[in-house]
């Protein structure tokens, strides 16, 4: 699971950061305590979990012919072809200032400086505050830290989009195959705008640690949160005050339960107007995924590389039999939608007994093995809103906006509450839903291959033959 994490943590922090290319070519040159400079060399960084890889084997290459201590003084420039050179600009040189002691511990200091490019008949400007970074690390790279902050980039191109992040910091830890053991990352703002769309997004923070298990398997634990939100379209605004996520494995006695737990606050989406105008809604979520053998996950995550990635299907299809023995379970122990309009609660589960499975190849096995539990509360007025909005939105369409008057839109309202209302009523006459205090609620139970919904019996057995 650590590297299903690794991927998330990796991705999330290659795409928080501007790329003009997936390949970067670089020119290195090195100086080793205080003598003339080496002659320069190519280097080309590939973006994806081993990026620094060619830097850092230029660096070893080097450093194995020398003798500790040592000091090095690294010149790092961007090869920039004419085109992006007009694009950008010249580019100024960053510089690694590097001393490793006697006993293979090391210290780098990173500096990219700060610049601005103008492009006047573009009306487009690249305004880079400035990167500095520093790297600690024992002999070889066998084991990384690093400290980073960036000062804020914008970009605007006038006419088409500005791209603006504020300032940013990065703390982590790699191991020797320069894959993130721990990372804590904190965004300040970013915002984004173009002629159809406009973001703005304050506060972001990730945190990922990586854990193993007494066999080995790697699990991760990662948190996610991001303060106010705004999003504009065309359609409307999108917006709430703040999101979290939280998500982690554990493993206990050869199973691995993976958990996550979200929560968003003061959420506002575009609705019909005959929701209330200050409508907004608060989610939670709680879920886990129970029961995994972790000797099938073994298997899978060591095919989780870039190299043999596309042998994970076959390799899930020969462990499947294992999870299935272990008689998984997926669990959503919370999940609660609070609106201003009244509240949705639901809560459930769903298993396999595996000793039921006998044969994988046999669908009313499967079936005649599952066994589920469900809860779910809405509150009537809710739900009616809920269902009005599918036939106020057709009716609106098949009418020119310009001419839409409020008599029309009256109507249009009048309409669809009665389609909501009669759907409803549809649904309790089935039994599917029952009416209690202000709510109405489904409990629904399966096993056996029986449905009991609200106490009535459904046999599913002719559905599967």
């Amino acid at each position: 699971m650590k590297k299903i994490f690794q991927i998330i943590a990796v991705s999330f922090l290659f795409n928080s950061f501007p790329v003009i290319a997936d390949r970067i070519p670089l020119s290195v040159q090195h100086s080793f305590n205080g003598n003339s400079p080496l002659p320069t060399e190519a280097v080309t960084l590939s973006f994806g979990f081993d990026m620094l890889r060619p830097l850092e084997q230029n660096f070893l290459k080097h450093l194995r012919q020398q003798t500790l201590p040592v000091h090095i003084e690294t010149i790092l420039k961007m090869v920039l072809s004419k085109r992006d050179k007009q694009q950008i600009g010249f580019l100024p040189s960053a510089s690694i200032n590097t001393h490793i002691n006697n006993k293979g511990v090391g210290k780098s200091e990173l500096l990219f400086p700060a610049y601005f490019h103008a492009n006047e008949s573009r009306q487009a400007t690249i305004e880079w505050k400035g990167l500095v970074a520093q790297f600690l690390f024992i002999d070889q790279f066998e084991n990384m830290t690093t400290a980073l902050q960036l000062t804020g980039l914008k970009i605007t191109d006038k006419p088409r989009f500005i791209w603006d992040l504020g300032k940013s910091t990065l703390n982590a830890q790699f191991d020797r195959s320069m894959m993130p053991i721990q990372i804590a990352l904190h965004v300040s703002r970013f915002e984004v705008r173009d002629r159809n769309v406009s973001m703005k997004w304050n506060n972001l923070a990730f945190r990922f640690n990586s854990e193993k298990s007494d066999k080995g398997m790697e699990l991760g634990n990662f948190s996610y949160k991001n303060g106010p939100l705004d999003i504009t379209t065309n359609d409307g605004n999108i917006s709430f005050n703040s999101f979290s996520l939280n998500a982690g494995g554990e493993a206990q006695k050869g199973l691995i339960t993976y958990s996550v737990a979200a929560k968003s606050d003061r959420l506002k989406i575009p609705l019909p107007i005959f929701f209330e105008q200050d409508f907004t809604s608060d989610a939670t979520i709680e879920a886990s995924i129970q029961n995994l053998d972790e000797n099938a996950l073994l298997v899978l995550y060591k095919a989780l590389t870039p190299h043999s990635f596309e042998e994970v299907p076959n390799k899930f299809l020969v462990v499947l039999p294992k999870f299935i023995a272990r008689s998984p379970k997926l669990n959503i122990s919370n999940m609660v939608l609070k609106t201003s309009l009244g509240n949705v609660h639901l809560s459930g589960h769903i298993s396999l007994d595996g000793n039921k499975v006998t044969n994988l190849d046999s669908k009313l096995l499967f079936i005649s093995a599952l066994q589920g539990h469900l809860k779910f509360k809405i509150n009537q007025k809710l739900l009616l809103h809920f269902l009005m909005i599918e036939p106020f939105n057709r009716l609106l369409s098949q009418k020119d906006a310009e001419n839409v008057t409020q008599n029309d839109l009256d109507f249009f309202q009048y309409k669809a509450q009665k389609s909501a209302k009669k759907q409803i009523k549809q649904i309790i006459n089935m039994g599917w839903l029952v009416s209690v205090d202000n709510n109405y609620e489904i409990i629904a139970d399966f096993k056996e291959n029986q449905l009991n919904i609200n106490g009535n019996i459904m046999p599913l057995d002719e559905l599967f033959k």
